[in-house]
């Protein structure tokens, strides 16, 4: 798609075609916290691979190792220093898990979110959503693509503090493994279920 082309575009539109050129994903991420001062809370390190629609793995690095798998029915996360997984059925709203969003369907983000976003005529987008859920996890959150290569997101949650997660050696449209979406309760894990 041209310059000229991408830049006619209305943001919900570029949004779209962005999240739909590709259906799966797999990169190394940086993850910071903020507090509503704009102190550090924390900063993590992990990988992220997601698999159109509704199935992603997310796990986190040490000294904060954690798993979180999206096998499209259930989410499952794992908390290695507890030795204790949580399980809880799927919400498919966009606004339950921001992750979520990136492995969803984009009708269904439309929806939920008052969409704006902007281009510098350069291939970089910058996008800003609003949640229409009152009673969503968080107030707004801020993705950014470079071409059509997701680079950063951001959210802000109702208490004020900030995550943002930044994208590097990504992997678009790859073969994955047919169990990395599977999650299986290791041996003397205690297994807790949420409704």
């Amino acid at each position: 798609m041209s310059l000229a082309a991408q830049a006619a575009e209305s943001p919900v539109e570029a949004f779209h075609r962005l999240l739909s050129m590709h259906q799966t994903l797999s990169a190394d991420f940086v993850q910071v916290v903020v507090d509503a001062n704009g102190r550090p809370l924390q900063q993590t390190t992990g990988k992220i691979d997601l698999k159109k629609p509704d199935l992603f793995r997310w796990e986190t690095d040490e000294p904060f190792a954690q798993l979180l798998v999206s096998d499209g029915k259930h989410l499952w996360l794992y908390d290695k220093d507890l030795d204790q997984v949580t399980r809880q059925p799927l919400d498919r709203r966009a606004t339950a898990t921001p992750v979520l969003l990136l492995s969803n369907d984009v009708q269904a983000i439309e929806k939920s979110f008052d969409v704006q976003g902007r281009t510098d005529g350069s291939g970089l987008w910058f996008f800003l959503l609003k949640p229409n859920d009152k009673e969503s996890l968080f107030t707004e959150l801020r993705i950014s693509f470079k071409d059509s290569h997701l680079m950063e997101m951001m959210f802000a949650d109702t208490l004020g503090q900030q995550t943002r997660i930044t994208f590097r050696n990504l992997e678009e449209d790859v073969l994955q493994p047919a169990d990395l979406f599977t999650f299986t309760v290791p041996k003397g894990a205690d297994l807790i279920e949420q409704n």
